[in-house]
């Protein structure tokens, strides 16, 4: 009997470890775009990945192409975000206050509810949806909006 015992003790054991390893090597596979944001952002191929409530906070994304990304409830102040390919990314909710978003284009990107307050917009291109919080925003008359939009009006700074 004591035999018996023991092999569904082992048997426990393995469908665990299955189960573990199984977890772990999602967990893996769900970080490494966030691994590959964090640590190794410049010019990285971050097209169509899912960095949802991911925390970039201050990091350097300059040349990147997180066309398609999924950033919703990202958090992004101080990040570097310059000539970033940002063409129908999901950014609804994201936290890019204080971001530096020169020559990004932002083209069709979902930036509901989005805050952008005190970002540098110098050169990019935002077309949809508008975020909520523009105040403080710097941009420059290279900037392009959507048509009909004053972003004066919405607390956006021009700078000449």
């Amino acid at each position: 009997m004591a035999k018996r015992t023991n092999r569904g003790a082992w048997g426990l054991v393995g469908v665990m470890a299955v189960v573990v390893l199984g977890g772990g090597w999602l967990l893996f596979v769900r970080l490494k775009p966030y691994w590959r944001a964090r640590y190794y952002g410049r010019g990285a191929d971050l097209h169509g990945t899912v960095l949802a409530g991911a925390q970039l906070t201050g990091v350097d994304l300059i040349g990147a192409n997180l066309r398609g990304a999924d950033l919703q409830n990202a958090s992004l102040t101080y990040a570097y975000l310059w000539r970033v390919d940002l063409r129908a990314a999901d950014l609804t909710g994201a936290d890019l206050t204080n971001a530096w978003l020169c020559w990004a284009d932002l083209g069709h990107a979902d930036l509901r509810r989005a805050n952008l307050s005190n970002a540098v917009l110098y050169g990019s291109t935002i077309r949809g949806s508008i975020p909520i919080g523009l105040t403080g925003a710097r941009y420059d008359a290279s900037t392009r909006w959507p048509d009909n939009f004053d972003p004066q009006r919405h607390g956006a700074v021009l700078v000449k």
